[in-house]
């Protein structure tokens, strides 16, 4: 199978170039590393990021324009990892390919809830399978804490989230995970919500599930890997068993903080002792994600990520057209 990454950003590229990562971070990180692909392609319309990935990882196929790349090198899995804007109209020119057939896109998978609707018709339409970047999903770390929260923490009461970095970039990746965790919310609830003079919305939210009220407070606003500020994106879990604190840690580790619940000497006062957790889980989301996706035999298109519900939530939010 050939592969081609449009994007030599973060996502596609620039975050495996960085010297301080454990494991892989990237599209073609994850392409190098799998036995499935054959060949693989780049192609940004910036020049400079496209030399620095073809000298990082030693690609031979380069272009600067996307039909070039589609007529010349006839990918079967094409990565989108552009700015949500520019999902659409590629996928316009995609879908004239016949050798496409898988499409991982990162997120969000659209700018608007109508545009991503019409992005799953035409999807659709071609049989070409998506999957859209909310990794989370496909780390052993974060399925350890769904998989066992009821031993860990018990009935869920409260969950209260911190994020750095605004809405629509940070806490579209916590909506999704929330999703991940207990389903489709209840109600949504924006919180103070304003746009910064970027455009950028920032503020807080409330999402009630029928397991637990979600609350998400932003804590730095101007944090991003380029302006250096620090990041921050911590999911704590409360139950009457217990209370589970998921930090996300720099270029995606993961720490866990675990307190068990027992019975004080005060009526209906409950103390919390922190105890091990062992999450000595094997890092390879991005890996674990291209194999699932490329491996599963259903013919049609499938939204298993939660990528529409979750532009849906973020439209509830004010943020999302």
């Amino acid at each position: 199978m050939k592969a081609l990454v449009v994007g030599m950003g973060r996502t596609g590229s620039s975050f495996d170039e960085v010297k301080e990562k454990k494991w892989v971070n990237t599209h073609l990180g994850a392409y190098k590393k799998s036995s499935a692909i054959k060949g693989i392609a780049i192609c940004d319309i910036n020049q400079k990021a496209l030399d620095k990935a073809i000298e990082f990882w030693n690609i031979k196929n380069a272009y600067n324009n996307i039909e070039s790349a589609l007529h010349e090198f006839s990918p079967e899995i094409v990565s989108l990892c552009v700015s949500a804007d520019n999902i659409l109209p590629l996928i316009k020119k995609l879908i004239k390919y016949s050798s496409i057939k898988f499409l991982w896109i990162e997120k969000p998978f659209s700018d608007s809830v109508e545009n991503a609707r019409k992005q799953i018709g035409l999807l659709s339409q071609h049989k070409i399978r998506f999957l859209t970047n909310y990794q989370r999903r496909f780390d052993q770390c974060y399925d350890y804490a769904r998989e066992n929260l009821n031993a860990l923490i018990g009935r869920p009461e409260k969950c209260v989230c911190f994020f750095s970095g605004g809405i629509v970039n940070t806490a579209s990746h916590l909506v999704n995970l929330l999703l991940y965790f207990f389903g489709t919310p209840l109600t949504v609830n924006a919180i103070n919500i304003k746009k910064d003079e970027a455009g950028v919305d920032h503020g807080d939210f409330m999402l009630r599930f029928n397991a637990c009220d979600a609350y998400a407070f932003e804590v730095n606003p101007s944090s991003s890997i380029l302006t250096g500020a620090y990041s921050i994106f911590e999911v704590h879990l409360l139950g009457d068993k217990g209370k589970l604190i998921i930090k996300s840690l720099p270029f995606n580790g993961v720490d866990f903080d675990y307190y068990r619940a027992s019975n004080s000497n005060f009526k209906g006062v409950r103390i919390l002792k922190e105890e091990e957790v062992n999450i000595d889980k094997e890092r390879c989301y991005m890996e674990q994600e291209l194999s699932t996706f490329i491996g599963r035999d259903n013919e049609t298109v499938r939204d298993n990520e939660g990528a529409l519900e979750t532009l849906m939530i973020l439209n509830k939010l004010g943020v999302m057209e």
